[in-house]
């Protein structure tokens, strides 16, 4: 009998049903004003977000309506014995406005992190490793009173595992400039 490389450290226990779906805040900063050798992690968790951004940046916030945004990750375990986590994040943003459609393309141009705050208080940060990008933004019309008239965003990004936690306290001090 071979021992496990990568052994079973604990078993999962189904948790209370009172988990909320959705997205609250979603909050982005340019990757090249991004440090990644300072941030530390332990069990998944971000511990230490000391010089986290450049100095004079901070994560800016993105408003959307309620229901109109939302995060998915895709864990693959490839069979070349690699895994990987394809994240997609999808933004809608309403009104078409001129200065949002600025800021859209500002952020289609680069590669972005992303730290999104879910209904159930939890922050995470998504591209921490390699990053996000635009994968396409679209500006529509609408042709009902009750349709979309506004900017769909969607961005993806690839990273080695799932995205890590940061906490309450941790993630406060990256919407302050560094």
């Amino acid at each position: 009998m071979a021992l496990s490389s990568c052994p079973i450290t604990s078993g999962i226990s189904r948790d209370c049903r009172d988990g909320s779906p959705g997205l609250v805040n979603v909050y982005a900063v340019e990757y090249s004003n991004y440090t990644q050798g300072t941030i530390t992690t332990a069990s998944g968790s971000i511990t230490n977000v000391a010089s986290f951004l450049a100095s004079g940046k901070k994560m800016w916030g993105f408003e959307f309506d309620y229901g109109k945004a939302d995060e998915t990750e895709v864990l693959t375990n490839n069979t070349n014995g690699t895994m990987s986590n394809a994240i997609t994040l999808n933004l809608y943003i309403p009104k078409k406005q001129a200065a949002v459609a600025q800021q859209i393309l500002l952020l289609a141009k680069q590669d972005t992190i992303w730290m999104v705050k879910d209904k159930n208080g939890a922050f995470r940060l998504l591209g921490q490793e390699f990053g996000m990008r635009i994968t396409t933004a679209t500006a529509a019309s609408g042709k009902l009173g009750n349709d979309d008239s506004g900017y769909t965003i969607i961005l993806t990004g690839e990273e080695r595992t799932y995205a890590n936690v940061v906490p309450s306290a941790l993630a406060a001090l990256l919407l302050l400039p560094a």
